[in-house]
């Protein structure tokens, strides 16, 4: 076993050799500068690329989406191969894992098994080879074939390339990072999967052992040390499964996500071109390979989903029967361990099976859809990147409106996709163990209800307001413009087609402002709620003796009010972990648009004058901003305070009248009250007043990197 990893990735450990992949024990100076430079220079034309885009001004759609597809793909690349230079002997160390003793076949049977396995993987990674190889000539080949002195990539340079040498010079240095992207950082993909494989194979030949377990026994006696050796072995591959998602997981997951796109574009293309185009044989290519990419990942991985499945039956067609107790509860312990899936993934998000290469095609065209559905949005990007006379005031006012618009679908996701979480959510305090029982609950809640529709009624006024500012100036202007400066495939010179226009850019505009951003105040109101039962609780145990109606049996009452406290207080802890796992990542991607937009807002408001009609809209749009994150920020701070004061109402009730077993209740409530109650957007930031300072300061400071 110890050539196993030399036959089956000879070609890839060969290319990763040569790149700096594959680390040796001491590595020259001259050897990291030579690894360096390769990783820069993909990172340079990749950045290039997308410089060129953002600047050029006769870019047309063609363009940005051959563009689109190379930069996806680059951008994988670059995340996958800092893996292999950040963590290269960790991972050296997993692909050389099944060459340790504990794999070495011992009889002719895994012998095959292993020797198959070998033989798919050469095979595989040789096909893989060939196809990239095809795949990235054909693309370096285009300008040849089209007779344009253009480079494989368009990228930006700072100088002309009319002269001959600078030409072929530019071009070799193109080409020869395109290869570097598809031999070196492509070839990851057959490696991470082949290895999946390994593990596959492994556990046939544990199934092997298992089912022929007697047979391959010399006798009775034997058995037990021969279960020893496949649990062992069991086990081992187990922890290679682990180590391996520790070393590929985020790797498998940028190619995941970048083929994803890759595979939107490619169909984009595909609509945009004839198929007897040159152009049309490459996206159609493209698309297979790209393709047979996420299909290679989800066949190993479901593959070794198959064979841990098959495990239980395999034993139990084996001759168990004939075993004696000791080694049947062996046995029956191995298949209990066996019921539990063995899942690899992506991420930790994409789980790697034939389900998840269907469900991500069914993506790729959703995403297209998708782009449909939210046409004013990709249009307004599209203007903002193709308009060659677009000045600076009419792209901020399009930097302003992008982020909230992304951050208003990425918000509503959610709530298409997990609509019934949600809903259970919302009305989560509707159950009966939040119903009031005293007057003094009862008057806590209403003062709740009250604030959250005051909230709910501001809001509706400031994001009326605010909407109808951006319908009105090209009013105000009597200019035939529309609200949002967006990129049409017509001319609207005719004023059935200017109205016609207007109406669906301020429909779009209302429904963001009032499905999109009406979000804000449901959200922050369920923290409200959640504020004010912890209100609730306070008041039941600060007026813990107080609240007991039969003085005669004080103890058992003040006991049975005590445990509906506790009950009260882990529903409402149960309700914020809800809470989380609902809305963190709408918060999260509302919090991040707003900082991007107050930061566009502060550009737009030195770029006009005070008396400016843009200069109210850009302060009234940067109040409102402003006052989206202090809302949840509130909110947050409200619930965090709120839990810290409830040692101190403990405290502050007459407690010391209480027996010893309240008192140690007591006790314990307030240890758990140490620990904080914070609410997390995407569990990166607080919720509380320092975040909102913190986030208007970085706002700011955007500014002062995008000045330098």
């Amino acid at each position: 076993m110890s050539d196993i990893t030399k036959k089956s990735f000879k070609i890839i450990i060969t290319l990763f050799r040569f790149a700096g992949l594959y680390p040796s024990e001491n590595q020259s100076i001259l050897k990291k500068i030579w690894i360096c430079s390769l990783y820069v220079s993909e990172v340079v034309v990749t950045i290039l690329a997308f410089v060129n885009l953002l600047l050029k001004g006769n870019s047309d759609i063609m363009a940005m989406n051959q563009l689109a597809v190379f930069f996806s793909g680059a951008v994988a690349c670059c995340l996958k191969i800092q893996s292999f230079l950040r963590n290269g002997h960790k991972i050296k160390k997993c692909i050389h894992y099944f060459e340790k003793a504990d794999f070495a076949p011992k009889t002719t049977g895994e012998k095959k098994i292993i020797d198959e396995c070998v033989r798919t993987c050469l095979s595989t990674v040789k096909i893989y080879f060939a196809a990239m190889s095809a795949a990235v000539t054909y693309w370096c080949a285009l300008p040849f074939v089209e007779n344009s002195q253009k480079l494989p990539i368009d990228i930006w340079l700072p100088y002309e390339i009319d002269d001959p040498t600078v030409y072929y010079l530019s071009y070799v240095f193109v080409a020869a990072v395109c290869y570097y992207v598809v031999l070196v950082g492509e070839m990851v993909d057959p490696l991470i999967a082949g290895l999946s494989y390994h593990a596959t194979c492994q556990m046939k030949v544990l199934k092997y052992n298992l089912k022929n377990l007697i047979e391959l026994a010399d006798s009775l006696e034997n058995l037990g040390e021969k279960l020893k050796q496949s649990i062992i072995h069991h086990n081992n591959i187990l922890k290679f499964i682990s180590e391996y998602e520790n070393c590929f997981s985020f790797s498998i997951f940028c190619q995941l996500l970048a083929t994803m796109f890759s595979l939107c574009f490619c169909c984009i293309g595909l609509t945009m071109v004839s198929l007897t185009n040159m152009y049309g044989a490459l996206f159609v290519f493209c698309y297979f390979v790209l393709a047979c990419q996420i299909l290679f990942y989800c066949h190993c991985g479901t593959l070794l989903f198959q064979e841990n499945e098959e495990l239980i039956t395999d034993i139990y067609t084996s001759q168990w029967y004939e075993c004696d107790i000791k080694i049947k509860k062996t046995l029956l312990v191995i298949m209990e361990r066996s019921k539990k899936p063995i899942i690899l993934t992506a991420g930790k998000v994409i789980n790697l099976r034939y389900t998840t290469f269907t469900s991500i095609l069914k993506t790729s065209y959703s995403m297209i859809a998708v782009m449909k559905k939210i046409l004013v949005t990709t249009l307004a990007f599209l203007n903002l990147l193709l308009k060659g006379n677009s000045d600076m005031i009419a792209m901020n006012q399009l930097a302003v409106f992008f982020p909230e618009a992304v951050a208003i679908c990425l918000k509503t996701l959610p709530f298409l996709r997990n609509g019934h979480k949600i809903k259970k959510c919302i009305h989560y305090l509707e159950t009966p163990d939040f119903a009031c029982q005293t007057i003094g609950e009862k008057k806590i809640i209403d003062e709740c209800v009250r604030t959250c529709l005051r909230n709910v009624k501001i809001y509706v006024v400031a994001i009326f307001i605010t909407v109808n500012s951006w319908f009105v100036l090209p009013i105000v202007e009597q200019s035939q413009k529309l609200p949002i400066d967006i990129w049409l495939p017509y001319e609207i010179d005719d004023p059935t087609v200017y109205t016609l226009s207007y109406v669906f850019v301020v429909a779009v505009c209302l429904y963001m402002g009032f499905a999109g951003e009406m979000v804000e105040p449901l959200i922050t109101g369920l923290a409200y709620h959640a504020t004010y039962q912890m209100k609730v609780l306070k008041y039941n145990l600060k007026n813990l003796i107080g609240l007991v109606e039969h003085p005669s049996h004080e103890s058992e009452n003040i006991f049975e009010k005590l445990k509906q406290s506790v009950i009260h207080h882990n529903n409402i802890l149960n309700f914020i972990s809800e809470y989380e796992n609902c809305f963190s990542f709408s918060i999260f991607c509302q919090l991040l648009a707003s900082i991007f937009a107050l930061c566009f807002c502060c550009i737009g408001l030195t770029m006009v004058s005070f008396t400016n009609k843009y200069a109210a809209l850009y302060v009234f749009t940067y109040l409102v901003l402003a006052f989206q994150i202090l809302f949840y920020c509130h909110c947050g701070t409200l619930l965090f305070e709120e839990n810290e004061e409830l040692i101190t109402d403990i405290y502050t009730s007459q407690w010391y009248k209480c027996d010893i077993k309240i008192k140690k209740n007591l006790l314990i409530i307030m240890e758990r009250s140490k620990k904080p109650i914070i609410l997390n957007a995407g569990k990166v930031i607080n919720l509380k007043y320092n975040t909102f300072t913190s986030l208007l300061k970085t706002s700011y400071s955007m500014i002062a990197v995008m000045k330098s």
